[in-house]
């Protein structure tokens, strides 16, 4: 097997330690036995997967025989039996020997290419800033605001500009605020400009939060 930093032997000692990788990267847990055949059919496939994966996940090799306690804690009664962690939590699990392919398919339902992801963040994000072609800065929007609480158009650019800035509680409340002042500017753009964020937002889960405070808002 490969001395790869993300291929590692796990243990009942070292448990906690290798969880805590899963805060950074996710981690597959192998459950496997000497006497288990499929476990040695699965185990290369998935240490050459985390070769090729070039750390975008640790495999945790763990032999069940040798930990008996860790397996009677997760239930372990076939093997081999795998599981993804993510945040110390399992959040996906297979059983059997599957192909390369199988297994490929697997992990990638979990692994974001990490180039992939920040050109789609940098496509999301310019989408705000279209918004803001020739629009005013921060400052004059601010001072346009606090001049006149009903100037929507302040409102709403600049939650705009909050986005870009990365503030975007500041723009979730701008855009909630200016759905409670006016569903009909611009066709109910606070409305239009929350779901824009929650979809730059993805998973997070501000997003279910607002997502309930907007919907009081609708009916």
């Amino acid at each position: 097997m490969s001395n790869a930093p993300y291929i590692v032997d796990v243990t009942t000692d070292n448990f906690a330690e290798v969880m805590q990788a899963s805060f950074q990267v996710p981690v597959l847990v192998d459950f496997w036995a000497d006497w288990c055949q499929p476990c040695h059919m699965l185990m290369p496939v998935l240490a050459k997967l985390a070769e090729d994966y070039g750390g975008k996940f640790v495999l945790a090799k763990l032999n069940t025989e040798q930990n008996q306690e860790l397996a009677a804690q997760f239930g372990i009664k076939s093997i081999p039996n795998v599981k993804l962690f993510k945040d110390g939590q399992i959040v996906d699990e297979f059983m059997g020997a599957l192909p390369e392919q199988g297994v490929r398919e697997f992990l990638d339902k979990h692994i974001v290419d990490e180039e992939q992801a920040a050109e789609e963040q940098e496509r999301k994000l310019q989408v705000f800033a279209d918004e803001l072609e020739n629009a005013p800065d921060v400052t004059e929007l601010e001072a346009r605001l606090t001049s006149d609480d009903a100037d929507h158009e302040a409102r709403y650019l600049l939650a705009m500009h909050k986005v870009i800035e990365g503030d975007v509680d500041a723009a979730l409340e701008l855009l909630l605020q200016l759905m409670q002042k006016d569903r009909n500017f611009e066709e109910d753009a606070g409305r239009r400009g929350l779901i824009k964020v929650f979809e730059l937002l993805g998973d997070d889960p501000r997003v279910s939060a607002y997502r309930r405070r907007m919907t009081s808002l609708l009916y």
